[in-house]
């Protein structure tokens, strides 16, 4: 194991350079393949195969699951939803598992501690100077959560009564230079130029990945929780549902009158998305409605984007389901269901609901020599995973992961 494991040291530092691309199924081809090799060149007891069935039974203990039902590639991809984010949790675990390794099975429980001394636990006890705090951008939608955390972590719960931090508040307390909604695609720029620490965003495009790599970075994406698009019409509106197929026609712009799904002979006025959620049609659909979002007789959305669907009855506004959770929808206006299932919080947060995305919290993992910086970015990151951070995610609206198909 001793040689693998400083090739997977290596990988690690630089993924898209040694196996193509920083994901846990890409790695767990490359230890797949080395693995046989070694089988073929010195037989069974030769490959030395450190990772089963040991290493799964540790991170089966570690989820709180029967790891006899799933390989560790599986639990991990399960919890973490993304190719990427499971590669880093992926070495996590491994660290800890090595640095323990012949520990009794019966103590196995006792190496989530283990794994959790980075403190995300007791995240929100540290105190934290603008030395240390990370600076953070967030889609417009995923904004509220944002100034949530910096409140309850940084400021003491001086929230207001709704649950937020206002921008004087920040401004008061000198962090409304360490928050900031500039627009998603803004946004990623600024991750890779250095000028911010975290994006909270839906799912990245490919074109921003490759961009990163082309500037020597990797981008890591930890899931943090999920969300929903929702569809909002006027209370006028017959229609009562779409399929899978027709809501994906919809935002693609191939389909473009109420008649084609059961509605009246109108045009649909198709409301321009917030931003972010672009990046959540890329996640459901497979396609960024770039074309879409840019046509100019798409109205463009207020701050209270539900009020433009009240006076037009041939309107459809797709928002996120944490804005109709947390403000509700508008006199006048209803939602429509997806596939027969509404968009209530029973059927989002018990995944009956098809449209589901991921809210992540995106970082450039080798941006920072500067380890305590690193190590800081890390923390806070950590801190949205944990119990009071996911607290913190319902409070907004969003479905903390423990309320997910996983949970």
């Amino acid at each position: 194991m001793d040689y693998l494991y400083e090739q997977l040291k290596l990988i690690k530092g630089l993924p898209a350079l040694r196996i193509g691309e920083g994901t846990l199924p890409t790695l767990e081809a490359f230890i797949s393949g080395y693995c046989d090799r070694q089988r073929e060149i010195f037989g069974a007891n030769g490959s030395n195969i450190v990772l089963a069935p040991e290493f799964q039974d540790f991170v089966g203990t570690y989820y709180g699951v029967d790891a006899s039902k799933s390989g560790w590639v599986s639990l991990i991809m399960n919890r973490c939803g993304d190719g990427h984010a499971a590669f880093f949790k992926f070495y996590e675990l491994l660290d800890v598992y090595l640095d323990n390794k012949g520990v009794k099975a019966e103590k196995l429980a006792g190496y989530r501690h283990v794994l959790d001394k980075s403190g995300a636990r007791d995240f929100h006890a540290k105190r934290w100077s603008g030395e240390t705090l990370p600076r953070f951008d967030s889609a417009k939608v995923f904004y509220g959560f944002a100034s949530d955390f910096l409140s309850d972590a940084y400021l003491e719960n001086r929230a207001n009564a709704h649950g937020g931090v206002s921008a004087a508040l920040l401004s008061e307390a000198g962090l409304s230079r360490y928050l900031a909604c500039p627009g998603v695609a803004k946004a990623f720029e600024k991750l890779a130029d250095g000028r911010t620490d975290i994006v909270l965003s839906a799912r990245t495009n490919e074109a921003q990945r490759l961009a990163a790599v082309g500037r020597g970075l990797e981008m890591r994406s930890d899931l943090i929780a999920k969300d929903a698009l929702v569809f909002v019409v006027s209370a006028e509106n017959p229609v009562k549902n779409l399929t899978m197929g027709e809501a994906k026609m919809i935002c693609s712009r191939d389909l473009t009158n109420w008649r084609e799904v059961g509605g009246r002979d109108e045009p649909i006025h198709f409301h321009q998305l917030e931003d972010g959620l672009e990046f959540a049609v890329q996640e459901i659909f497979g396609f960024v409605p770039a074309e879409m979002i840019m046509r100019e007789e798409i109205p463009e959305v207020s701050s209270e984007p539900l009020r433009s669907v009240v006076d037009d009855k041939n309107a459809l506004c797709c928002v996120a389901f944490s804005r109709i959770a947390r403000d509700g929808t508008h006199d006048g206006t209803r939602t429509l269901s997806v596939d027969g299932a509404a968009a209530t919080d029973g059927n989002v947060t018990g995944g009956l609901y098809p449209l589901m995305f991921g809210v992540y919290a995106v970082t450039a993992t080798n941006r920072h020599s500067d380890g305590c910086k690193a190590r800081n970015i890390r923390e806070v990151v950590e801190g949205m995973s944990c119990p009071r951070g996911q607290a913190l995610l319902k409070k907004a609206g969003h479905v903390p992961l423990n309320l997910g198909r996983d949970g």
